[in-house]
Parts: C-alpha cells; sequence; structure tokens
C-alpha cells in the first residue's frame, strides 16, 4: 500500500501535537490559567453586584428604567438647576446696561 502525502503530514502533525503537549510550558500555562480561573470565580462570588450583562439587559427591557433610578437617589439636574439659580446674579451683573 502506497503512502500518500496526506498520511504522512498527519503523523507529523500529531507528533507535533502530542510533543507540544508533554511540553513543561504548556503544563505551567495550563497550570496559571486553572488559577486565574479558580481566583476569577472568588472575585465573581464575593462580589454583591449584579452582572452588568444583566443591567444591560434590564436596560433593554425597560430603557427608561435607568433614569428613574437616578431620580430616586436625587436628581443631578435638581442640583445643577440650584446652582446656575445662585450664580446667575452675578454672571448677569457685567451684562447689564449702565444707562
Amino acid at each position: 500500500m502506497p503512502h500518500l502525502p496526506c498520511e504522512n503530514l498527519l503523523s507529523a502533525d500529531t507528533v507535533i501535537v502530542a510533543d507540544l503537549m508533554s511540553s513543561p510550558l504548556v503544563m505551567q500555562f495550563s497550570i496559571f490559567g486553572a488559577f486565574a480561573a479558580v481566583a476569577w470565580w472568588v472575585m465573581d462570588m464575593m462580589s454583591n453586584r449584579e452582572p452588568r450583562a444583566e443591567q444591560r439587559l434590564q436596560d433593554i427591557r425597560d430603557p427608561n428604567g435607568r433614569k428613574t433610578d437616578g431620580l430616586r437617589g436625587g436628581s443631578k439636574g435638581g442640583a445643577m438647576s440650584k446652582i446656575l439659580e445662585k450664580a446667575t446674579p452675578a454672571l448677569s451683573k457685567p451684562m447689564q446696561s449702565t444707562d
């Protein structure tokens, strides 16, 4: 049975993959990846926040919900209005005519 070039490439690829798998560098990367995944999982479990993806889904379901959440803690627009009302007399004084 003649050997086809394809079969030789397949067996060469298999040898290369097997050689890479036995490399200590691959083992070090896999151990690092495992520790990183565990650390990520622990940090995720310790956080009390709702995941950002779920927040975005909530925003899609109720687009006005974010606006009402901001108004509950106090309106930023209201605070800015108060500052502008206090500053208006001082800013308008130089613009008044002297006639």
